[in-house]
Order: C-alpha cells, then sequence, then structure tokens
C-alpha cells in the first residue's frame, strides 16, 4: 500500500479488535445492551482520539442516543463489566456526601492513561472470563389424576355438595390445579366409577 492510500485508510480514528478477543467467551456471549453499550464507550473513546481510556465519561443520556434503552442500561453495564470488558475507574455515588457524579469508565482491552496521564498496557480482564454452565431445571412431574375431591380440594367439594345437590343443571367448576369440571348433581359421583351412567339418569 502506497504512503497516500495509508495516510487516507488512518484519518480517522479507530478501535482495533484482536482475533482472540472477538472469539472469547467474553464477546460472543456479549447481549444487545452490553453491545450497546461497548459502542458508546468506544464512540467516546474515538472522540478524544484515543488518548482517554481511562477517564471516559458516557451518561445514561449518551446511553440512550447510542439506541439502549434507559431500563436496559444497568444490566448491560453489569454483564460487560461482569465479562472484563469494561471497569468502572470512578464510581458514580459519592460515598462520602452522597452526591451523584459521573462514572469514568476503561475498555479493558484497549491501552489506557492512568492518573498521571502514563499510557498503560491493556490488562485485558476478558481472557479470564469463563461463562457459567446453564443449569437445566428438572421437569415437574404431573400427580396422578386421583378424583374431584383431590382436584379440587375438600374445601370446595363441600361447598359445590351443599349448592349443587339434587340438581340436574351441570356446575362449571374450575379446579385448585388448573383443569375444569362439571359438576352434575352429587358431587360424591365423580368419585364413583359408575357417574357417568348416574349422571345420564338424573337427566332423564
Amino acid at each position: 500500500m502506497s504512503s497516500a492510500r495509508r495516510r487516507m485508510a488512518l484519518s480517522s480514528p479507530f478501535v482495533a479488535h484482536s482475533h482472540q478477543l472477538v472469539e472469547s467467551m467474553a464477546w460472543r456471549g456479549l447481549g444487545r445492551p452490553g453491545r450497546k453499550i461497548i459502542n458508546g464507550l468506544e464512540a467516546e473513546h474515538l472522540r478524544h482520539g484515543g488518548q482517554e481510556n481511562g477517564n471516559l465519561i458516557v451518561t445514561y443520556d449518551h446511553f440512550e442516543e447510542r439506541g439502549c434503552r434507559r431500563r436496559s442500561i444497568p444490566g448491560g453495564l453489569r454483564d460487560t463489566e461482569r465479562r472484563g470488558l469494561v471497569r468502572a475507574v470512578r464510581d458514580g455515588r459519592d460515598i462520602n456526601t452522597g452526591k451523584r457524579k459521573p462514572t469514568i469508565y476503561r475498555l479493558t482491552y484497549l491501552p489506557w492513561v492512568d492518573e498521571t496521564r502514563q499510557m498503560k498496557e491493556p490488562t485485558d480482564e476478558w481472557k479470564r472470563f469463563v461463562e457459567p454452565p446453564k443449569i437445566q431445571k428438572p421437569r415437574s412431574e404431573k400427580a396422578p389424576y386421583q378424583g374431584a375431591k383431590t382436584a379440587l380440594g375438600e374445601k370446595n367439594m363441600s361447598k359445590i355438595s351443599a349448592k349443587n345437590r339434587g340438581t340436574k343443571t351441570p356446575l362449571k367448576v374450575r379446579g385448585e390445579n388448573g383443569p375444569t369440571f362439571y359438576i352434575y348433581g352429587d358431587t360424591q359421583s365423580c368419585d364413583d366409577p359408575d357417574w357417568r351412567s348416574q349422571r345420564k339418569a338424573r337427566l332423564q
């Protein structure tokens, strides 16, 4: 590449992502809010010509301008810090006075400046990140059907028996575990193996 083309290509500040970074578990597993957080911090980094990493100030309003929903910002920040991609150099709350101050951030995969304005090498905390294994919850086994008394509950059964005994109009009842039962006449017949024939006899 000629020197003129090289100067043209590098005329604007840019952020270089190494192959190791983009293939890491920390980067590949980053969610959408976290990526927008990274984009906002990198934009602020480039706005200062790449010379203020470690002194980056990006407010919630600025993150919103980058397309991140406000309610997603805290979770996105926690995710990037958990993965070792971002570090908060100074917290936004003063412990002594309780006043809010802008949080100062640092991108760990880029060179940064300390308090003495000395340029430091990237700390690369993201290299130590390991995605915790996902624990699958065992499927709950459904209890076998034990008749209307068990499904509806003894209290509901006593109310139904007193209210609907001897009637021919079906009473629609929703059980405690979800199923809906149509009770005809004396509800005790629901537990009888021949309750269907008894129901037909009452309806005739």
